[in-house]
């Protein structure tokens, strides 16, 4: 919208909300030269721009950023391929960069810029972190408020200004269990846990798609007795709505809203007019947007995920913590953030609740330096299947012990690593992750063991190179 008004009829938009038509007919645009200006996601970085001058990546600490299935690519790494091509320049912007794009920085392999002060110099938002082990901080018989996040919306309410509540999950329930027998609803694809959604009553499985009606009765005892464990935005805007907050219109921004067709602008221009009064989200609603009647950011559990098995866990949990904290008070009103936490000493939270990038900059690269990984080291992960798990598992250790024979200086290989869903649909999964400094003979190494044994004996041997995950 604000480069269509800039540049009117030079924009080309890509993104996958659009049908076949429409891309089409986006592209024929880009490609005869009638848009020079591109707008879109990680794959627009593909456009058939003929003379780039500058890619931008804005917020490029992103996940999304990377593809992690078939052709795996960075589009970062994309980006400054096409632009040394053209050359030409490549911007990446964001409040709190990755760690590997720091690093690169503060080593002079890319150009620096620091904007010191925040938007029309207002002031940061207060910020409080509040101890959720504390049950006296809590409003009596809820898990999930304090008593001061719902006098603080109440205050914000009575005055007409908008509050904005990050939770990163979606659904209303983490799973569905049976109260009798124990049996966990689970995916039949990547046996992970399935969550359970209201709106639709429906269970999903947010790795693979896949969808159930919500289950009458225990498949394993018969029984009627089933439960519903955890929360998601779902359940968290239908407590407020129903228990606190009756008369306030609360609007939702989830994966599960964006799911329908321009839904995601519709509910942000909502939000923006004032339509609505809450608004409750996932990591959407915490990147980059600018609502000056905000005065009131509530993580309503700052915790989900910093437990996750990831090496990137403190680093995501202070980004988003970050950004949403920035999202209060950017008019002319003093703004507000309230962060509640079982882990209220732990530096990605308290760092980022002062907003410190700079501290979590040094504190996280000596974790990482410890542990070997990036942007001490370069990663690569060898992902294995097969029908077979004893063939997938012999497979990694011959993998492992042939790379290990190749003496490559600096070089370590872990596993074979299960990863979370160890089992997808008939295949059974195991990983290698290879840490090294030496990115190219590891490299040239992989490129032959992989030509030599992918598809052998019923093992498909796949190269995901600087992975998010493992």
């Amino acid at each position: 919208e604000y480069f269509s008004r800039r540049f009117s009829g030079q924009v080309a938009i890509l993104h996958s909300e659009l049908t076949p038509g429409e891309k089409y007919d986006e592209y024929r645009r880009i490609a005869s030269g009638k848009a020079k200006v591109v707008v879109g996601a990680r794959s627009a970085v593909f456009a058939p721009l003929q003379n780039i001058g500058a890619i931008v990546l804005d917020e490029e600490h992103t996940d999304s950023y990377k593809q992690d299935s078939l052709p795996f690519y960075h589009a970062r790494e994309v980006a400054i391929l096409r632009a040394k091509h053209f050359g030409a320049k490549v911007v990446l912007g964001s409040a709190t960069p990755s760690l590997e794009t720091k690093a690169r920085a503060v080593k002079g392999v890319y150009g620096y810029a620091e904007i010191s002060k925040r938007v029309n110099e207002r002031e940061l938002p207060e910020t409080k972190i509040l101890d959720l082990t504390n049950r006296s901080l809590m409003e009596p018989g809820d898990r999930l408020f304090s008593k001061l996040l719902i006098e603080q919306i109440r205050d914000r309410l009575e005055k007409k200004e908008q509050v904005v509540l990050l939770l990163n999950r979606r659904g209303y329930s983490s799973y569905v269990c049976c109260s009798s027998c124990g049996h966990i609803f689970t995916c039949p694809n990547c046996h992970g846990n399935l969550t359970y959604h209201k709106a639709d009553s429906m269970l999903k499985c947010h790795h693979c798609g896949y969808v159930e009606e919500y289950p009458e009765s225990c498949p394993e005892c018969g029984s009627t007795a089933i439960m519903r464990v955890g929360f998601g935005t779902e359940r968290i805007a239908k407590i407020l709505q129903e228990e606190y907050f009756p008369d306030a219109s609360i609007g939702r921004l989830d994966g599960d809203v964006g799911k329908v067709r321009n839904n995601v602008a519709k509910t942000l221009h909502a939000f923006a007019k004032g339509d609505y009064d809450i608004l409750v989200g996932t990591q959407m609603i915490a990147k980059g947007h600018d609502f000056p009647n905000v005065t009131l950011v509530g993580v309503v559990l700052a915790d989900v995920g910093l437990s996750l098995p990831s090496f990137r866990a403190a680093e995501r949990t202070f980004q988003l913590i970050a950004q949403a904290v920035g999202r209060s008070g950017r008019g002319e009103k003093k703004g507000t953030a309230i962060i509640q936490t079982y882990n209220p000493r732990h530096y990605a939270i308290t760092l980022g609740a002062k907003q410190d990038y700079e501290g979590f900059f040094a504190k996280e690269m000596q974790e990482r330096k410890i542990s070997l990984y990036p942007p001490y080291r370069f990663l690569f992960l060898l992902k294995f299947s097969c029908k077979s798990q004893e063939r997938v598992i012999q497979a990694c250790f011959d993998v492992k012990k042939h790379l290990d024979e190749q003496g490559i200086p600096d070089t370590v290989c872990l596993g074979p690593i299960s990863p979370f869903y160890a089992l997808v649909g008939e295949l059974y999964q195991r990983n290698l992750l290879i840490k090294t400094k030496n990115q190219e003979p590891v490299r040239e190494y992989l490129r032959k063991i992989i030509a030599e044994l992918s598809g052998k004996a019923g093992v498909d041997i796949l190269c995901d190179v600087d992975p998010m995950e493992y």
